[in-house]
């Protein structure tokens, strides 16, 4: 079961795989939040330089999805 963990030091949440779960596949689930949330998948690739980009992007993908 994925069990949240917060530091409360202003990180991200992060999620932790119990051993029973290790053949999930999280960048498949990664891939599947990112398309939920009309995020392009290369933002993986991107900094704050690319702002403007990624807004275009996700524009196009929420457009896209209604």
């Amino acid at each position: 079961m994925l069990q949240p963990v917060n530091n409360f030091q202003s990180k991200p949440l992060i999620l932790i795989a119990d051993d029973d779960q290790m053949g999930f596949d999280v960048i498949l689930l990664l891939k599947e939040n990112l398309s939920i949330n009309c995020i392009h998948e290369n933002v993986v690739s991107m900094d704050a330089t690319h702002y403007e980009d990624f807004l275009l992007e996700r524009r196009k993908l929420m457009a896209k999805k209604n």
